[in-house]
């Protein structure tokens, strides 16, 4: 490495002090510049390269760079939430040791594959499924995996007492690292249009709940995606739906509001891509369970057939026998074991069974 080179190093030949200093003088918000500099200090105390701390990070080697120059062209906000994001799970993995890391399963490459296409046809994509079968945790890994300001996810919100359109601006502004406080509805539209700029992809989560909006709300959201976000092939987006198929949602729609959903339609895929219980992959569950131990082929087939059961929480319920089972094992002081994870889904699903009856 040159002189010259030596010198341009972003880590080993800054202190986290100048960088705090240099960012406070490029007129970085102070939450942003505490967060870079944090992050900083962690990569002078592990002594990572900027490559190094870039593929722990999800960050370009670049991006790590500017930061650290405070020379970034993009959002410092948005680089801020990401580094709070990649702390929060260093810390999950220093007390839970792994278990909770997120499982690469073949669904969720699926998954990425579909938001990866979206990205470049710049359509809008419906994606579908029962409950609990890895959509909204795999779209928040793949956010944070490309997360350079060019993946945008939030979820919407259920109508309650408030303008849901309004909270869905609200959201979306705060996803956009926009302020919302004591700022007026007009201005938090255009900060999140010109957020919105250095953006190609949009992912909606919970698009189901639109079906508890009044109609008025839904219109405005819709213009909303179709004008503003969508933009005539200015980004893609995807809607995220749970227990319910979008299309016929969107038709009832236009039938009760008389909506033009042409327009809309006109820049969907053609194809909704559907998930089902009974497609999971046997591979995918193992994958899942080698988090917390090495487990024997029975028990992995056995919790394969729990998770394609209908109606039972899929991945869910298998999260919830393997962190019982953790539990318990971390409590007693005992290893993890096929019969230990066995008799938890024995009685996880007594305990279902039981409310099954009492309900009917």
């Amino acid at each position: 490495m040159t002189t010259a080179a030596k010198q341009a190093d972003p880590i080993a030949d800054r202190t986290t002090d100048s960088v705090a200093a240099a960012l406070r003088a490029a007129g970085v918000d102070a939450d942003a510049v505490a967060e870079i500099a944090r992050l900083h200090a962690f990569a002078c105390e592990r002594g990572l390269s900027v490559k190094a701390l870039a593929g722990l990070t999800h960050m370009s080697d670049s991006s790590v760079s500017q930061l650290f120059a405070a020379k970034y062209p993009g959002n410092y906000t948005q680089r801020a939430a990401h580094i709070v994001r990649f702390f929060h799970d260093e810390e999950n993995r220093r007390i839970f040791g792994g278990v909770k890391d997120f499982v690469q399963t073949a669904t969720a490459r699926m998954l990425w594959r579909i938001f990866e296409r979206t990205r470049y046809n710049r359509r809008i994509q419906i994606v579908q499924s029962e409950e609990q079968l890895g959509k909204s945790r795999a779209a928040e890994q793949y956010a944070v995996e490309h997360n350079s300001g060019r993946t945008i996810l939030l979820q919407l919100a259920e109508a309650g007492l408030s303008n849901p359109f309004g909270i869905f601006l609200r959201d979306l502004a705060l996803a956009c690292s926009v302020t919302v406080d004591h700022v007026k509805a007009l201005d938090i539209r255009y900060k999140i249009l010109r957020s919105l700029e250095a953006c190609d992809l949009v992912i909606i989560d919970e698009f189901h709940l639109v079906e508890s909006w009044p109609d008025k709300a839904v219109r405005a959201l819709l213009d909303f995606l179709r004008i503003q976000v969508h933009a005539n092939g200015r980004r893609g987006i995807v809607l995220i739906a749970t227990n319910s198929d979008v299309m016929t949602l969107l038709e009832a729609f236009r039938a009760s509001a008389r909506y033009n959903l042409g327009q809309l339609i006109g820049r969907m895929n053609n194809e909704t891509l559907e998930l089902y219980a009974d497609d999971i992959p046997i591979d995918d569950v193992r994958l899942f369970v080698e988090r917390y131990y090495k487990p024997g082929k029975a028990v992995v087939s056995k919790l394969h057939d729990i998770a394609c059961r209908p109606k039972l929480g899929h991945f869910g319920l298998l999260d919830d026998i393997l962190g019982a089972a953790w539990a318990t094992a971390q409590l007693d002081r005992i290893p993890m074991s096929d019969d230990l994870v066995l008799g938890i889904a024995r009685e996880k699903l007594d305990d279902l069974a039981k409310r099954h009856n009492k309900q009917h």
